[in-house]
């Protein structure tokens, strides 16, 4: 938990809204020369070409292998032990991102597509921790595994430059081996609820949703409960649809805040991954805090 006055630093670590570093990404850019619409196309453009102008062959791939926060345990046999092979970036993939039209998401989803090598899980399959986990592995193959960014201090509000190591500062907490999916919760009230863990393609479900019409028409945040719902497998034995979800939102908003609680609380017990708080000091005065790694804007476009 981080301090009082730190909160407006962070963002909200609810279960039903996880932290989001890419959210930032999710905004539409100007297009270079190639403009790339969906990441199905980008990741079918060559990576390197040879030159015989210049005698140069086609470079060797810079591999590295990487173990996933989930392990792999929930995709079955497709990712043993949770190790994946991620390649180096070259100036056509920053080309390709700078042309990019799509929304963040599907930007990291071509990212993912294209660094990835052999891989046998789809990027919109991917668990949300994996996923983050990946971006920030890329960065460090491809650019150094030093992290730069600036950061405020709570007491004195002077503000400073801190450089972390991707591969050291970072805690990461892995799936426990014996993970299954989906997981059981019966709240107070006698409701049960066999619950799951978000994926990427869960994440652009929401963002579809709370552009929706409908949605438009509804008083709030419409993603708030349509995240809850996302994480939801069945209730009361009956599986949630596309043919039964209106009454599921409509049950998730009839519920007390006490239950949503229960329900936060299953969730944030289930919780994994990249932990982007950190111990520092401010050099300007004695104070010590507990702050989150502020996500760099453009992650990826502009290193």
């Amino acid at each position: 938990m981080l301090p009082a006055e730190n909160q407006a630093q962070v963002q909200n670590r609810s279960p039903q809204r996880p932290y989001n570093p890419l959210v930032k990404q999710q905004q539409p850019v100007k297009p270079a020369t190639q403009v790339v619409e969906t990441a199905k196309e980008a990741v079918n453009i060559p990576v390197m070409e040879a030159s015989s102008v210049f005698n140069v062959q086609r470079l060797q791939d810079r591999i590295a292998d990487i173990t996933l926060p989930s392990k792999g345990i929930l995709y079955q046999d497709k990712m043993p032990n949770g190790i994946m092979k991620i390649r180096a970036m070259t100036v056509k993939d920053k080309k390709l991102i700078a042309g990019f039209r799509g929304d963040g998401t599907s930007l990291i989803e071509m990212l993912i597509s294209r660094m990835s090598v052999e891989c046998k899980v789809l990027p919109e399959d991917m668990l949300l921790q994996d996923r983050v986990f990946i971006l920030l592995q890329l960065r460090a193959h491809s650019y150094g595994d030093r992290l730069a960014f600036k950061m405020t201090c709570p007491s004195c509000k002077n503000e400073f430059d801190k450089e972390i190591s991707i591969s050291k500062d970072f805690d990461i907490k892995y799936l426990p081996e014996d993970t299954c999916e989906p997981y059981d919760l019966e709240l107070s009230n006698g409701i049960k609820f066999a619950l799951k863990f978000l994926r990427a393609k869960d994440e652009k479900d929401i963002i579809n949703y709370a552009g929706s019409k409908k949605a438009k028409t509804e008083n709030g945040d419409p993603a708030y409960t349509y995240r809850i719902l996302k994480h939801i497998d069945s209730i009361n034995g009956i599986k949630v649809s596309q043919g039964n979800q209106i009454e599921a939102l409509k049950l998730i908003e009839s519920l007390e805040v006490a239950d949503e609680k229960e329900l936060d609380k299953a969730i944030l017990a289930k919780d994994f991954g990249t932990d982007f708080a950190i111990e520092l000091q401010c050099p300007a005065c004695p104070r010590q805090f507990k702050g989150e790694i502020p996500w760099i804007e453009d992650f990826f476009r502009n290193l």
